[in-house]
């Protein structure tokens, strides 16, 4: 037996990285002269042929642009009126808030805590109402950053200190607003579909 029958020929030995016949894609090389196109092989970055959008590039020539989403982020009728409702009720917070004789009596009264659940409640359930994608995670994360923002406003002042148990009622007001508002919008659209059927 001679060496030649004992060692496959060089073609035969990498013929497992080339495509089968008739294969429109593959990682190796394509075969042979009647093979797919080279861009055959980024055919997976591409978006699904009629879809409306995806990561890759926009399918063809007729493809829809980039920026076409069938879900827009904000809500178009409720962020109109929420956003600047809210944007105005967080100044008018931090506004009251630093005041220096009328912030100690309202804390008195109703209590510190209790004013920032309530306050932070209402900030959440506005952000959740303007919000169409991903509305827990976006108002929990609006009101993280507005609550740390508030408590460094706070410590500017010398009369005022900034305290994480605030910023931790803050969070905690946002996280059973955000989380009610979603149980009763599920049941509200769950209720709306059986009566519909």
């Amino acid at each position: 037996m001679d060496e030649c029958e004992k060692e496959p020929p060089r073609r035969a030995r990498f013929a497992r990285l080339l495509p089968p016949k008739g294969v429109l894609f593959a990682l190796g090389r394509p075969g042979g002269k009647n093979g797919p196109p080279r861009r055959a092989r980024f055919a997976r970055l591409l978006p699904p042929k009629g879809a409306l959008f995806a990561l890759g590039r926009p399918g063809g020539k007729n493809g829809p642009p980039r920026h076409v989403d069938k879900d827009p982020f904000w809500r178009p009728g409720m962020a109109r009126l929420c956003l600047p409702v809210a944007g105005l009720f967080f100044l008018v917070l931090v506004t009251v808030g630093n005041l220096p004789g009328l912030a100690a009596d309202m804390s008195d009264a109703f209590g510190d805590k209790r004013l920032h659940l309530a306050a932070y409640a209402f900030l959440s359930g506005l952000i959740y109402a303007s919000v169409n994608r991903r509305p827990v995670l976006v108002s929990l994360l609006a009101i993280t950053a507005l609550g740390a923002l508030d408590e460094s406003i706070q410590s500017l002042f010398p009369y005022r200190q900034a305290e994480l148990l605030d910023l931790l009622a803050d969070i905690s007001a946002a996280g059973a607003t955000v989380i009610s508002l979603h149980i009763g919008t599920a049941a509200f659209g769950s209720f709306r579909a059986v009566t519909k059927s």
